[in-house]
């Protein structure tokens, strides 16, 4: 199902270490995957506590969409951060967010060439969000070989996001070893599982997908893709309704195939009307002319 998966917008994970996992938006062990290595793994009310730590402050308004007010706080602070690594690799996931990957690939080398190798933790977090430039940018292969560095150096949104990128490149043997490894790390994290569900729909189970996704947290990705799933299960009306209870959109692919979907599910439902309405009207005519005639 190749050519469906295309129009599957996957959800790739910046590294941006916390330092805690107290704040984090899943706490359960069992759920809890990457808090400590993604702010977008932060609750809102945990991202406006550490928008109150300086370091953190600009970052923090690029994940809350302030884009250019984040950079605009990140700038502030040059003279006094410029050879901190974790400043540049704000700066970075700042740009990423803003779609200007060739600024984001500058200031992360900037960061990097600051950074120390015994540092494993932030060499981690900065080599991950370079193979999502790189991936962004078209160079799958090396994104994957970046991913693969991150993951030995402990990262494991690297090995969350390779998750990604090997099912958007059919590299099945890879997606399930790494599957595997974090599920066994945190069998229950809702963003692995929703992985699985999208792995579903590509190998058009949809039935088990949409099993999966009723019993994830509501959030718009999620209910995005199960109005698609009902919506391949020939359930146009009851997609379209749960598009609409999608109020707000943090993810823009996420926001631009819900829209997609609502024109397309109103479509079939239409289609799927008049079908049922020539067969009545088929009907009827068939039991007027078996009538007797008088």
């Amino acid at each position: 199902m190749k050519k469906l998966l295309t129009i599957l917008p996957l959800l790739f994970v910046y590294s941006c270490a916390t330092g805690s996992r107290d704040s984090a938006r899943v706490l359960d062990s069992d759920k809890d995957l990457l808090a400590v290595e993604s702010f977008q793994r932060l609750s809102a009310s945990a991202l406006e506590k550490l928008e109150k730590q300086p370091e953190y402050a600009g970052v923090v308004k690029c994940y809350q969409g302030k884009i250019d007010n984040g950079l605009e706080i990140l700038r502030t602070q040059l003279n006094t951060r410029r050879k901190d690594p974790n400043y540049w690799n704000s700066m970075s996931v700042c740009y990423i967010r803003k779609a200007e990957f060739a600024k984001a690939q500058f200031y992360l080398e900037t960061g990097l060439s600051l950074v120390s190798n015994k540092d494993q933790t932030t060499l981690g977090t900065m080599k991950n969000n370079m193979a999502l430039i790189f991936m962004k940018l078209g160079h799958i292969q090396k994104a994957f070989d970046l991913f693969g560095e991150a993951i030995q150096l402990g990262n494991q949104s690297a090995r969350y996001n390779r998750l990604h990128l090997a099912l958007q490149e059919e590299w099945f043997d890879v997606f399930e070893k790494d599957f595997s490894i974090l599920s066994r790390r945190a069998p229950n994290d809702p963003d692995l599982l929703f992985t699985r569900a999208l792995k579903h729909i590509y190998d058009d189970e949809i039935d088990k997908a949409l099993g999966i996704l009723t019993k994830l947290p509501e959030r718009e990705e999620v209910k995005t893709y199960k109005a698609f799933c009902l919506y391949l299960l020939d359930n146009p009306q009851d997609a379209v309704d749960v598009l609409h209870q999608v109020a707000f959109f943090d993810s823009r692919e996420v926001k631009e195939l819900n829209l997609e979907l609502r024109k397309a599910a109103k479509k079939a439902e239409e289609l799927k009307n008049e079908k049922l309405r020539q067969l009545e009207l088929r009907k009827v005519a068939s039991e007027e002319k078996s009538k007797p005639k008088k």
